[in-house]
């Protein structure tokens, strides 16, 4: 079974386009590839690049620090794996993972607090309204009055490891 479509039945008609006020600070746009529109912040997409970027230098300044204080540019040279191969030895095996875990920490706990505000719909809120810090109160009691107090991974029921 065919179907005629008269032409141009599948286009809508410019009349028929809602055209969105522009208001201060907000930018509509709307791509055709894939059909995705909204409204965009320059002050919100400014105030982010701002943060990332603060971010990423003290990450910078937190791998340039340490016993052995290596200037800033040797730091950034070595985590795009240029530079001295001492330098990079230092940055790559020693300082980077723990600066990554201290900015994948700082980024779970922003996170979590924003989930955390989110669900209870308050602004102000914080663990122990939820009861998660007396919840981790006594499992801590729980454990250490049935015994489980000998270190991460020991069996409770190894009378040895006392």
């Amino acid at each position: 079974m065919t179907t005629d479509l008269a032409p141009g039945a599948g286009r809508r008609d410019p009349a028929d386009r809602i055209d969105v006020p522009r208001s201060a600070g907000r930018v509509p746009f709307r791509l055709a590839v894939p059909p995705v529109s909204g409204v965009l912040r320059p002050r919100l997409v400014a105030v982010c690049l701002v943060l990332a970027a603060a971010a990423f230098l003290a990450f910078c300044v937190e791998t340039a620090i340490g016993d052995i204080d290596l200037p800033l540019i040797d730091v950034m040279r070595a985590l795009v794996g240029a530079g001295d191969p001492g330098t990079r030895l230092i940055v790559h095996e020693l300082r980077l993972p723990r600066a990554l875990a201290g900015l994948l920490g700082g980024i779970a706990f922003g996170i979590s607090g924003a989930l955390l505000q989110t669900m209870t719909l308050n602004p102000l809120a914080s663990p122990d309204m939820m009861g998660i810090t007396q919840g981790a109160g006594t499992a801590v009691v729980a454990g250490i009055v049935l015994g489980w107090d000998t270190g991460a991974g020991a069996r409770p029921w190894d009378c040895s490891a006392r």
